[in-house]
């Protein structure tokens, strides 16, 4: 996936943690559509926290369901300004963890010395 997300100007994407972290690594401007019908409502949080620090536009779904055009002038608008899509995509890459597997993997290595 990274391959085609690498080669997007912009991205239109749900607000899963996963996918929204490989585009903060690309430092990739988002347009999120966050599923509201998933346990503990993540998404909606993701998304929201996202599009208050200025990292991300979030569009609801069912006001796209009322109002299809509004992901098309969305887009549109996005398209058309370079310095906004920088920007956005520069607020993304700020939660980025670079370095995440090797984390993850020093953090069981401790987990496991502690177990002894």
């Amino acid at each position: 996936m990274y391959k085609y997300s690498g080669a997007a100007d912009l991205i239109i994407t749900r607000a899963g943690a996963t996918n929204l972290a490989e585009f903060a690594l690309q430092a990739k401007p988002c347009i999120i559509i966050p599923s509201k019908f998933l346990v503990g409502g993540h998404q909606l949080k993701n998304a929201e926290y996202l599009s208050d620090q200025n990292a991300a536009i979030v569009l609801d779904e069912d006001k796209l369901a009322f109002n299809p055009l509004t992901l098309a002038k969305e887009v549109s608008e996005l398209l058309k300004d370079k310095k906004y899509r920088e920007d956005l995509g520069l607020n993304l890459s700020k939660f980025a963890v670079k370095n995440a597997s090797s984390v993850i993997a020093n953090l069981i290595l401790e987990l496991g010395d502690s177990a002894k």
